[in-house]
Protein backbone atom coordinates (compact mmCIF):
# COMPACT_ATOMS: atom_id res chain seq x y z
CA UNK A 1 0.00 0.00 0.00
CA UNK A 2 2.69 2.51 0.97
CA UNK A 3 4.89 1.55 -2.01
CA UNK A 4 1.90 1.94 -4.32
CA UNK A 5 1.22 5.41 -2.88
CA UNK A 6 4.90 6.37 -3.22
CA UNK A 7 4.90 5.17 -6.81
CA UNK A 8 1.89 7.34 -7.61
CA UNK A 9 3.75 10.34 -6.18
CA UNK A 10 6.85 9.55 -8.23
CA UNK A 11 8.78 8.64 -5.09
CA UNK A 12 9.47 5.02 -5.89
CA UNK A 13 13.07 4.33 -4.89
CA UNK A 14 15.19 1.38 -6.01
CA UNK A 15 17.45 -0.60 -3.66
CA UNK A 16 20.63 1.07 -4.95
CA UNK A 17 19.17 4.48 -4.32
CA UNK A 18 18.18 3.47 -0.78
CA UNK A 19 21.81 2.60 -0.08
CA UNK A 20 22.98 5.95 -1.52
CA UNK A 21 20.41 7.82 0.56
CA UNK A 22 21.45 5.92 3.69
CA UNK A 23 25.07 7.01 3.12
CA UNK A 24 24.21 10.72 2.80
CA UNK A 25 25.57 13.17 5.33
CA UNK A 26 22.88 14.94 7.38
CA UNK A 27 23.71 18.30 5.79
CA UNK A 28 25.84 19.03 2.75
CA UNK A 29 29.32 20.36 3.59
CA UNK A 30 29.20 22.84 0.69
CA UNK A 31 26.50 24.58 -1.32
CA UNK A 32 27.23 22.48 -4.40
CA UNK A 33 26.75 19.10 -2.71
CA UNK A 34 23.65 17.34 -1.46
CA UNK A 35 23.07 15.93 1.99
CA UNK A 36 19.94 14.42 3.50
CA UNK A 37 18.51 17.86 4.33
CA UNK A 38 18.91 19.12 0.77
CA UNK A 39 17.54 15.86 -0.62
CA UNK A 40 14.40 16.16 1.50
CA UNK A 41 14.05 19.87 0.69
CA UNK A 42 14.07 18.99 -3.01
CA UNK A 43 11.44 16.29 -2.52
CA UNK A 44 9.01 18.42 -0.51
CA UNK A 45 9.74 21.59 -2.45
CA UNK A 46 10.94 23.82 0.36
CA UNK A 47 14.26 24.53 -1.39
CA UNK A 48 12.41 27.04 -3.58
CA UNK A 49 11.99 29.24 -0.49
CA UNK A 50 15.72 29.57 0.28
CA UNK A 51 16.34 32.62 -1.89
CA UNK A 52 13.18 34.54 -0.84
CA UNK A 53 13.95 33.83 2.82
CA UNK A 54 17.53 35.07 2.42
CA UNK A 55 16.29 38.22 0.67
CA UNK A 56 13.72 38.89 3.39
CA UNK A 57 16.26 38.20 6.15
CA UNK A 58 18.55 40.83 4.63
CA UNK A 59 15.64 43.27 4.46
CA UNK A 60 14.80 42.62 8.14
CA UNK A 61 18.43 43.25 9.08
CA UNK A 62 18.42 46.54 7.17
CA UNK A 63 15.16 47.64 8.79
CA UNK A 64 16.46 46.72 12.26
CA UNK A 65 19.54 48.86 11.66
CA UNK A 66 17.34 51.78 10.58
CA UNK A 67 15.15 51.28 13.65
CA UNK A 68 18.22 51.24 15.91
CA UNK A 69 19.40 54.53 14.44
CA UNK A 70 15.99 56.13 15.09
CA UNK A 71 15.86 54.75 18.65
CA UNK A 72 19.32 56.23 19.27
CA UNK A 73 18.08 59.63 18.03
CA UNK A 74 15.14 59.51 20.44
CA UNK A 75 17.40 58.74 23.40
CA UNK A 76 19.71 61.68 22.63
Amino acid sequence: MIISHMHKLGLFICQGEVEQIAMMKPKAPTEHEDGMLEFLEDIIGSSRFKEPIATLAQRVETLNEMRGEKVDLVHV
